[in-house]
């Protein structure tokens, strides 16, 4: 019997080994490389026509991420790539990649979706002005295909997620019983300051809605009267100019606001703010008297620059979000792409 079991033993330890399937060896991905070049278009800092003149916050490259999506949506590669905007190589996995470039962003390493990315959320105050160490939010994307073994060029253009709007001249021509006009401020209200990385983000956040603070108070600029995002939004002048002069304006004065699709003011059912359209708004003293001199911009586009021309022909409005009467003011707003090359698409 010991015999039998010893021979059926022997017999088991002969056949198992005979039935095993060997697992088939890993197949390495295929890859390619990716020779990326970040394009920000950013203008000089020579003047031009139209007004593309970069102040140094403007064009800053603090930090630029790279990420990598495969067809499906999924992380593939995340890389911190300093201030580099070209001679990036990734080596990724071949197959149609959508190729994102963030600068100047948020904190990116818990992104593993595409989804995720476009939903993280950007403010107005994430971009600053401060000559030392101030910069603007950029983000773009671009398909790219990856081919086995081979390098191929990717170039990723990236856009500001503000507009730039800007005041270049303001004329005096009042009748001739005004002798002159203290601009006092110059202040952007009804400002959008929400968007995400998409780009596709509704105004929900609202900056110096009608000219005051969240209290209710018209801004002016002193103590308990300040604007939100003050330096991004509102300017202090304080200077006197003669009936018949123009205001001294060395170099344009910027404000920046997130994109404000609104074509009309909206108002809720008890006629409080909902959505209104982006103003610049000059405070100005005449006689003794504060008049406000809106003027309402068409829709704000991200990555869109504003200028801002005007003449104060009469006594403004009591209110800074209230339209002043016919021939009160005489303003021109020209439109163009903020970027290198841009061209005047509108002058209203």
């Amino acid at each position: 019997m010991r015999t039998k079991f010893l021979c059926l033993a022997v017999l088991a330890a002969i056949l198992l080994p005979a039935c095993r399937k060997e697992a088939a060896p890993a197949v390495p991905e295929e890859t390619g490389t990716l020779l990326i070049h970040v394009d920000p278009g950013l203008p000089g800092t020579k003047a031009a026509t139209p007004d593309i003149t970069a102040e140094t916050y403007e064009t800053r490259v603090r930090k630029v991420d790279i990420l990598v999506f495969d067809e499906k949506g999924q992380l593939n590669l995340y890389y911190p790539a300093g201030t580099a905007l070209e001679g990036i190589k990734l080596s990724v996995t071949t197959g149609t990649k959508d190729v994102w470039a963030v600068i100047n962003g948020p904190d990116l390493g818990t992104v593993i979706r595409e989804a995720d990315l476009k939903a993280l959320k950007t403010v107005l105050e994430d971009n600053s002005t401060g000559d030392g160490t101030g910069a603007f939010i950029m983000a773009g994307n671009q398909e790219c295909e990856v081919a086995v073994s081979q390098e191929k060029p990717c170039t990723v253009t990236v856009e500001r997620f503000a507009a730039r709007i800007s005041l270049t001249k303001v004329e005096v021509a009042l009748p001739a019983a005004y002798d002159k006009v203290t601009v006092k401020s110059v202040m952007l209200t009804n400002v959008v300051a929400n968007q995400n990385i998409g780009g596709t983000a509704e105004p929900l956040e609202w900056y110096n809605k009608k000219g005051r603070t969240d209290a209710g108070t018209i801004i002016d600029g002193s103590a308990g009267a300040k604007a939100t995002a003050e330096a991004l939004t509102f300017r202090t002048i304080g200077t006197t100019v003669a009936n018949g002069s123009s205001l001294s304006i060395p170099s344009p004065y910027r404000f920046y606001g997130y994109p404000n699709p609104t074509t009309e003011d909206r108002f809720e059912a008890d006629g409080s703010f909902k959505e209104e359209q982006t103003r610049l708004v000059i405070t100005a003293e005449i006689g003794g008297e504060t008049c406000y001199y809106p003027v309402t911009l068409p829709t704000v586009k991200r990555n869109t620059a504003y200028e801002v021309e005007l003449v104060i022909a009469s006594l403004g409005s009591k209110d800074p979000d209230e339209v002043p009467r016919k021939g009160t003011v005489n303003a021109t707003v020209t439109i163009h792409p903020w970027r290198e090359g841009a061209v005047i698409t509108e002058t209203i």
